[in-house]
């Protein structure tokens, strides 16, 4: 290792559940902290970008007022975060709020305009990309593209974000995302699960479109009321779920683990996604996956090889996908056993070393 470093992950709002995107950060916060580096995470309420409106400062200053004051964020409600790592909550990030580091990392958009202004070389600014920002208060196309041209180092954790960046004539590292494979198994034999057994993970948000699995699974009931499908997720249990629904809200991870590998068939619909970690969790406990065509799923959804994909907001074409899956144990099995050796390669002990040699530690 080189000589250890000051390195600090500036990241914007907080997260009092599971988040996967904030998960990555904190991974690797926590490797870089058990290698020597003094880490440190910057959390903020307030932007450069996107907060123009009044009750948009008036939310922000009250939520400040609240984490800092009232009750103070931490991530150990849903992560368990090296004691060694100092968390830290800011009005704005600013250089002297921050004060010095040998590595500023950008996490967002909002992070990286407001790194912009510090005076600490460029050698020393990266910016951590995970998804393509655009859907902020006030933010568009043009200021995230605009945030990419900064001359910080950037890095991008998908091929698709990386197509996005060259295409702007500036440079970035890919890293992609990686899985803890000490939590993430095969323990029951694809071969061996009931075909009738699905799971997905559920999320209120329309870009996830679970409206859309909740739509497919409909059709593939009607034609097989054995069905039976296992959903987790942060709220609590849907009002509308049927009762050939089990529901299991903020499972631990070895519950998790437990859910995927009791299930034959894994469903994902979002329309759009910076990489789709449930999707890749999935597909390492021996799911066979049926999911949408986004960037971010395609990633580790290899059509006909690693998954059976299908076209966005088309549940009809998903469900096609989730019988073909039912019907035929040989495809299934087929499925699932190559996306467990294809995802043998996205361990997280690997891509967190890509990641600290693109940021020179």
């Amino acid at each position: 290792m080189k000589n250890p470093m000051e390195i600090k992950f500036l990241v914007s709002g907080a997260a009092w559940k599971p988040l996967g995107g904030l998960r990555m950060i904190y991974e690797y916060a926590n490797r870089l902290a058990a290698d020597g580096h003094k880490v440190s995470i910057y959390y903020s309420a307030n932007s450069d970008i996107g907060l123009y409106g009044l009750p948009q400062k008036a939310k922000a200053v009250v939520k400040y007022l609240y984490l800092k004051y009232i009750k103070s964020y931490k991530c150990s409600s849903w992560f368990k975060l090296s004691p060694q790592i100092s968390e830290n909550w800011l009005w704005k990030f600013g250089e002297a709020g921050v004060g010095y580091a040998d590595r500023y990392i950008a996490t967002t958009i909002e992070s990286a305009y407001n790194l912009k202004k510090f005076n600490a070389p460029a050698e020393k600014k990266y910016y951590f990309i995970q998804d393509f920002e655009n859907w902020g208060f006030r933010i568009t196309d043009d200021h995230v593209i605009g945030s990419y041209k900064f001359g910080f180092r950037n890095i991008v954790i998908s091929d698709w974000l990386k197509r996005i960046i060259d295409g702007q004539g500036v440079s970035c590292v890919k890293v992609q995302n990686g899985f803890d494979l000490n939590q993430f198994y095969v323990v029951t034999p694809p071969k061996d699960r009931c075909r009738y057994e699905i799971a997905m993970m559920y999320n209120p948000s329309p870009r996830k479109g679970c409206a859309d699995c909740f739509s497919a699974l409909e059709i593939v009931h009607k034609k097989y009321p054995e069905l039976h499908v296992s959903a987790f997720g942060i709220p609590e249990r849907p009002e509308s779920l049927p009762e050939w629904y089990s529901y299991y809200k903020q499972p631990s991870r070895d519950k998790l683990r437990e859910l995927y590998n009791s299930a034959a068939i894994f469903i994902g619909a979002s329309y759009h996604e910076g990489w789709g970690l449930t999707i890749g969790e999935a597909m390492l406990c021996g799911c066979a996956v049926a999911c949408t065509d986004n960037p971010g799923y395609c990633e580790m959804a290899k059509s006909g090889k690693t998954a059976l994909v299908s076209p966005v907001k088309s549940p009809s074409a998903l469900a096609d996908n989730i019988i073909a899956l039912v019907e035929d144990e040989e495809l299934r099995c087929r499925i699932a056993d190559a996306s467990v050796k294809y995802m043998a390669s996205f361990d997280l002990e690997y891509t967190y070393n890509l990641f600290r040699q693109a940021i020179g530690c």
